[in-house]
Parts: C-alpha cells; sequence; structure tokens
C-alpha cells in the first residue's frame, strides 16, 4: 500500500503547484493593471465623496488638453497611466537633446453641481516617469458659482450633464525676451542670464484659466535642465541688448453647453514646451506689461567705460524668491493677434500673464553691468513682471 500513500502525495503536490501557477498567472495582469493606474478620489469640504456631482477630467498632453473622463461621479476614477505619460515620454527623449525634459505636468478635475452650477477646478501634478498605482484624493469647495449660470431653468441633474467642445486653439513657439537693457548717450552695458546652475534646477509654469471674469491660477508644468546654459549681449550707446529663449506657448478655448441652458466659455493659457539650449543674445517678442511700471534703482557717476572700470551692477536671482507667484509675459504679439480675431474677452487683457510659483523655479540668475562715462550721472530704472525678484526683467539708463 505504501506506492498508493505516495502516489496520493505527489498528486497532491501536483495540484498545489498547479494551483499556484494559476494564481500567479492570474495575478499577473491584475498588478499590470495597478501598475498603470491613477486612482482620483475626488471629496468635498467635509471629506465627503461628490456622489451625484459632474466630475470632468482633462489631461495636459503634448498635442494639447484632452478630456479623459466626464461623467457623475459615483465612485474613485481610474485612469491610465501610459496613456496619458507616452506622449511625454516621447517627447523628452526628442527635447532632452535642448537640455529640456519635463518632470510632471497638470491633470486638471473640473466638478459642478449640477444643481446650482456652482464649479471648483482643482490640478493635481502627474510625475511622467511614475509607475503605478498612483492616488489622488482631490478636495473642492463648491461655494462659487459661474458668472455664466443659467437663469430660470431648474437643472434635473444626470439629464443636465456638460458637455465640453474645443472651439479655438493657438499652439505656436515664440522666443520670449527674458531680459532687455537700454542704454543712453552716456552709457554702455552687458546682460547675461543663465539657467540651470545645479543638478537640482526646474523651472515650472502654471496653468490660468478663467469662465470670463478674472485669472485663476493652478496647475503646474515642471521642467529640469540637463546642462547649464548661458547667454550674453552688449549694449552699445543708446542702443538696446536681448536675452530670448523659446517657449511653446498654447491658448485654448472651450465651450461647456447642457441641454439646461447653461452656455459658458472657458479660457486657458499655459506653456507646452520650453528650448534652454535656444537661450541666446536674439530679440524675441516685446512683453506685455501694463500693469508694470519703473522702478528706479539709485544714480551712478561714470568713471569711465573701459572693461576695468568701475561699473553699476545688478542681479536677479531666483534663489532669493520669498513669495509663492511670479511671472512670465505674454507678448504683446501674441495677445494683439487674439484681440484682431476676436478670441480673448477684453476685460482679460491687462491680467494676462503666465504664473509661476518659488518651488519651480530655481538656479535662474540674470546679471546687468553697466559703465558711464567719466563725470556723467545716469539714473537707473528696472522693470519686472512681478514684484518679487523672479528673474525676467527689463532695465533702461537714463541721462
Amino acid at each position: 500500500m505504501l506506492p498508493v500513500f505516495r502516489g496520493v502525495a505527489m498528486s497532491r503536490k501536483l495540484a498545489l503547484l498547479l494551483l499556484l501557477l494559476i494564481i500567479g498567472a492570474s495575478s499577473i495582469p491584475l498588478y499590470a493593471r495597478l501598475s498603470d493606474s491613477i486612482y482620483l478620489t475626488v471629496i468635498d469640504e467635509r471629506g465627503r465623496p461628490v456622489y451625484g456631482y459632474q466630475v470632468i477630467v482633462t489631461a495636459f498632453l503634448p498635442n494639447g488638453t484632452s478630456i479623459v473622463y466626464s461623467g457623475i461621479y459615483r465612485d474613485t476614477i481610474r485612469l491610465s497611466i501610459s496613456q496619458l505619460t507616452s506622449g511625454w515620454k516621447l517627447q523628452n527623449e526628442r527635447t532632452a537633446k535642448n537640455g529640456s525634459i519635463l518632470h510632471s505636468f497638470p491633470i486638471e478635475i473640473e466638478v459642478i453641481d449640477l444643481r446650482t452650477y456652482a464649479t471648483d477646478i482643482k490640478y493635481v501634478e502627474m510625475p511622467v516617469d511614475k509607475t503605478g498605482p498612483v492616488t489622488f484624493t482631490v478636495p473642492v469647495s463648491m461655494k462659487e458659482k459661474s458668472p455664466e449660470m443659467a437663469t430660470g431653468v431648474q437643472p434635473t441633474g444626470e439629464s443636465c450633464v456638460i458637455y465640453s467642445d474645443l472651439v479655438y486653439k493657438k499652439d505656436e513657439w515664440r522666443r520670449i525676451n527674458i531680459a532687455n537693457l537700454t542704454t543712453s548717450q552716456h552709457s554702455v552695458g552687458r546682460v547675461g542670464a543663465a539657467i540651470g546652475v545645479s543638478s537640482s534646477s526646474s523651472w515650472g509654469v502654471r496653468v490660468i484659466w478663467s469662465f470670463g471674469a478674472g485669472w485663476n491660477v493652478s496647475g503646474l508644468f515642471s521642467w529640469g535642465s540637463s546642462s547649464q546654459y548661458s547667454a550674453s549681449a552688449i549694449a552699445n550707446y543708446n542702443s538696446r541688448a536681448y536675452i530670448s529663449m523659446p517657449l511653446r506657448l498654447v491658448y485654448e478655448v472651450r465651450h461647456e453647453w447642457n441641454y439646461c441652458g447653461l452656455d459658458r466659455y472657458k479660457y486657458q493659457f499655459y506653456v507646452n514646451s520650453v528650448d534652454f539650449s535656444g537661450l541666446s543674445s536674439t530679440k524675441g517678442d516685446d512683453q506685455y506689461m501694463a500693469d508694470y511700471s519703473w522702478i528706479n534703482k539709485g544714480s551712478f557717476t561714470g568713471q569711465g567705460t573701459g572693461g576695468t572700470d568701475p561699473a553699476y551692477e545688478l542681479w536677479f536671482l531666483s534663489s532669493v524668491v520669498t513669495t509663492n507667484s511670479f511671472s512670465i509675459p505674454v507678448p504683446v504679439s501674441y495677445i494683439s493677434d487674439l484681440i484682431a480675431k476676436n478670441k480673448i474677452p477684453p476685460g482679460l487683457v491687462p491680467d494676462l500673464e503666465i504664473y509661476n510659483d518659488k518651488q519651480s523655479c530655481r538656479d535662474t540668475s540674470i546679471h546687468y553691468i553697466i559703465w558711464a562715462d567719466r563725470g556723467y550721472t545716469v539714473y537707473i530704472d528696472y522693470m519686472q513682471q512681478s514684484y518679487y525678484g523672479h528673474p525676467i526683467t527689463a532695465v533702461r539708463v537714463r541721462g
């Protein structure tokens, strides 16, 4: 009987082995699904899921924004990491030669109360090289109502689901002046800029959006610089010198509507890509600076314009920024084109900027050196697109 017992024991071992193989094989798709998953949980001010509200999830991708989810919120939303990051990975392979590597991009979560059309929009930052599962808990506040809220119509839940259509897009590379120096008849100068002076360098740009009643600052694109880039330019007597860099500027208009009377437009502006290697002394687009004025820095009595003569120096360093916002200006020509095509509400134009924060831009500097003829006193003025030290500036010399 002993051989029989051995056979039974062997059969049990084989059965156990087969069971383990089956479990292992079935767990491979599950693991693959988890590693490719982004989970979005949306909650209100009290920490409760926003059941019954409409949620529209929009991803910022290399070719523009794309709605990746739209529906009534019933449970945690699952998105595919590979579908959202594959395009950015391919773009990073191309832009790495220009020193620009995108670290993270924004995903927009718009939540709408279909009873009142109260709306809140939040963003999460998705790392390009992140593997899953990735979880985001998104708190929203539904206190603000859209200024375009429909009147005279009583929304009735799912019958009032909102649709979002892209109706206009302007997407183009523009060379932006990040520094310029204007000299006088008795002064000369030099301006230089450097980006990426350490391995921890990062350079970010926030998204701005509006329903037509002022701009809101939200999601963040964040790039890293794989190398250090610098440029300098000389301004002789009565002349101007520039430092500029190429940025890919994107402006989009979406039409949001439903069958219950809602009809509004959403405007958003962001930078899709940057080219650090393009930093140069080439003149770029003039900046839109309607809300800024010249600030007098002081005066300086010249002692000669030779390279070894005493000079007046100004530094603008991003590493000393102590506030949470500063900006990159939009070119005048870019805005003029939007106005001419009637693609932007006139009331939004004076505030149109791209905002940054202190955590997203490090190791960028701009340096001005000014010499004046011996015995002549000159006056130094400067202008920047915020009051907080972000190094995108203009300097002029008078006298």
